[in-house]
């Protein structure tokens, strides 16, 4: 009974350990970005706006060719 208690203690500590060290680094740093990345960042949002845009101009197009 003993040893499977330990076992238990060990799987569940070991979960954990790993989450830990998965879960952490995944969260966004809490300070500012550096100009350089702020940006980078920038750009990145007005092209995915820009695609946005011209996928949802392209399905009015084939909806409209459709009709």
């Amino acid at each position: 009974m003993f040893t499977t208690v330990l076992a238990r203690v060990v799987v569940v500590a070991g979960v954990l350990t790993i989450g830990s060290v998965t879960v952490l680094p995944a969260q966004a740093p809490s300070g500012s970005p550096e100009p350089g990345v702020a940006e980078l960042l920038s750009e990145l949002r007005a092209l995915r706006a820009e695609v946005n845009q011209a996928a949802g101009a392209s399905m009015r197009m084939q909806l409209r060719w459709r009709d």
